[in-house]
């Protein structure tokens, strides 16, 4: 879980250095953190997740706009 953790951290500070980085040249910077979602993770973690609400996994159709498509 620490390396999950410290993954998700990493990819936040990233974002913001480089929207910093980027800021007056047009380009669009953004880091989606989603809730927690229903799957296998805790599962294999072996921790309970009963007791939190969690997310469904939606069908995703590949675009990052909920659109069926490559």
């Amino acid at each position: 879980m620490a390396v999950y953790a410290a993954a998700k951290a990493f990819v936040l500070s990233f974002t913001e250095a480089l929207w910093q980085e980027s800021r007056g040249t047009g380009l669009r910077v953004l880091a989606l953190s989603p809730g927690a979602t229903s799957t296998e993770f805790f599962d294999v973690l072996g921790t309970n997740a009963r007791g939190r609400r969690l997310q469904t996994p939606a069908p995703w159709g590949g675009r990052g706009d909920g659109a069926a498509g490559p």
